[in-house]
């Protein structure tokens, strides 16, 4: 280096060095802010994640059972209307039929 060359100083007035500590104070807080905002959302994040799995195994719990009790209502309802009908049927049908008493009749 040559002798001649000095190093340069910056120099700062009372109300630069005022703004800088501000600024750094200010800075320093929001990334304090920050961090503990991005951590409260990390854990709203698993929160709703677990919420949600739970209200699925529910909706799966209660849409078996309600599929459950309405095939069970439609085969009662069908076991009650169909012997009738058959009844009807195979009687309409075929009045020689000895499938059911009283219907050989004309034998």
């Amino acid at each position: 280096m040559e002798p001649n060359v000095r190093k340069r100083r910056i120099l700062l007035g009372v109300r630069e060095k005022i703004l800088a500590v501000l600024l750094i104070i200010s800075i320093t807080a929001l990334g304090i802010t920050g961090f503990f905002a991005l951590l409260s959302i990390q854990d709203m994040g698993t929160y709703a994640k677990q919420q949600s799995a739970e209200l699925g195994e529910r909706a799966v719990q209660d849409s078996s059972l309600a599929l459950e009790q309405s095939a069970e209502e439609s085969l009662l309802r069908l076991a009650t209307t169909r012997p009738t009908s058959a009844t009807g049927f195979l009687n309409r049908s075929s009045p020689r039929c000895a499938f059911f008493p009283g219907t050989q009749k004309g034998l």
